[in-house]
């Protein structure tokens, strides 16, 4: 749901910061490039010397200053990892010897939005930690629905996924593009569907060719056509979903007939966590849509009861 009058009858529920520590506040923008930096070249990440690591915190201070620093390293490794602390800290003691392109961020943290929106980069390092398996969600996806939809239009078939995601977990995603497709092959409409209304509206525009995802959006459908470009190829297309919000520590949710509920992200929101990934992207190797995966795998890892998102798994327990 947007902000708005529509809200006028919920409760605001704001989220709480995840980690807090004033001593490696200062450093902690640099933290997601280390972790990038060290997953993307973890062969020989196996030392953990968070004595070398608390140089790029505080480079000109006192080495007492450093044993300060080393020990809220240590805490803050507990929180992102627990059981695989040892492994986070040497990745980002390995990241932090390869990262060289501070410059790339300088003009992102000159942004006057960020005197109103504070990102929570301790958040986002762990959920990138842990999404390291899900970097090549998307490419795995398209070949997924290519091998096993034989006889399928697949961007047709991608861009109702696409469509249907909102408010749905993977395997139910998959069920309500199944219908939507037979839907709009078979010219019914899309009323049978029992397709939430915001759904239902985009389906009806897609159909009559008043919603064209190669158009660029900047309303509540950019990220439904971001998330359908970017399995159908394009490298760049960022989905900042209410799943990424949380993971920059922006989520507000309201509560609506007693239960929890995220809402969308703002324009403003979009915009700065687009800019920030397309820089992540250039400085550590990567390709933005995969950091978005690593994100939204890691997160919904660590906090969905509905995990499973491989594709070629669920699809075949849905065509069985």
């Amino acid at each position: 749901m947007n902000r708005g009058k529509e809200t006028s009858l919920t409760k605001l529920l704001k989220s709480k910061k995840s980690f807090q520590s004033k001593i490696l506040d200062p450093g902690k923008w640099e933290l997601p490039m280390y972790i990038l930096c060290g997953l993307k070249n973890s062969k020989g990440a196996n030392i953990v010397d968070t004595y070398s690591l608390a140089e790029y915190f505080f480079r000109n201070e006192t080495p007492g200053v450093h044993e300060r620093v080393s020990n809220a390293l240590f805490k803050y490794a507990d929180y992102a990892a627990k059981q695989y602390s040892d492994r986070f800290l040497s990745v980002l003691t390995k990241g932090s010897r390869i990262f060289e392109s501070p410059e790339i961020f300088q003009e992102f943290y000159e942004n006057p939005l960020l005197n109103k929106y504070e990102l929570d980069e301790f958040s986002l390092t762990k959920y990138l930690f842990h999404g390291e398996k899900g970097k090549n969600w998307y490419p795995e996806t398209l070949k997924a629905f290519e091998d096993m939809l034989k006889g399928y239009d697949i961007e047709l078939f991608v861009k109702l996924f696409a469509i249907t995601s909102p408010r749905n977990n993977f395997k139910a995603n998959l069920g309500h593009a199944f219908r939507a497709y037979e839907l709009f092959n078979s010219k019914k409409s899309f009323e049978q569907g029992n397709f939430l209304p915001n759904v239902l509206s985009m389906l009806n525009d897609f159909r009559n060719k008043d919603f064209i995802f190669e158009q660029e959006q900047r309303n509540g459908r950019r990220k439904i056509t971001n998330f359908a470009l970017g399995i159908l190829g394009k490298k760049d297309a960022i989905v900042v979903d209410s799943w990424v919000l949380k993971a920059y520590g922006l989520s507000e949710e309201y509560l609506w007939r007693g239960k929890k509920a995220p809402y969308s992200p703002r324009v403003t929101e979009y915009d700065l966590i687009e800019d920030h990934i397309k820089r992540l992207a250039e400085c550590c190797g990567y390709e933005p849509r995969q950091i978005i995966a690593m994100l939204w795998h890691g997160i919904r890892t660590l906090n969905s009861p509905h995990k499973a998102t491989e594709a070629r798994k669920i699809l075949q327990e849905l065509l069985k």
